[in-house]
């Protein structure tokens, strides 16, 4: 397949909105409240290197319908190892942005 491929295309700008998405996931989980367990757990995937769970985050963006939680080892999952975004993250992302178009969260 040559860089110009139509697959290779298609597949770098997913890449490109998927990363899109967490950075801004990221910057939610700024002004997002959260929860905190008295425990945390391993990475499934790590084999126990890293501990992921000991925190849920809560946000409802102003104007959304929808209380979002996600615990904060999914960052983790997405930077280390690559997973896929949920369905509901574009939706955050898109509730959160127009908010942030209208002054809040700057």
């Amino acid at each position: 397949k040559t860089p110009n491929d139509p697959e290779l295309t298609s597949i770098r700008m997913y890449a490109e909105y998927q990363d899109a998405q967490i950075n801004t996931l990221e910057e939610i989980e700024k002004y997002a409240g959260y929860i905190t367990y008295p425990r945390s757990m391993n990475c499934l995937k790590c084999g126990g290197r890293c501990k992921v769970g000991a925190h849920e985050f809560v946000f409802k963006p102003l104007g959304s319908g929808f209380l979002y939680r996600w615990p904060d080892g999914l960052m983790h999952y997405f930077r280390y190892h690559h997973a896929q975004i949920p369905d509901w993250m574009p939706e955050l992302v898109s509730d959160f942005n127009l908010a942030r178009g209208q002054g809040f969260w700057k």
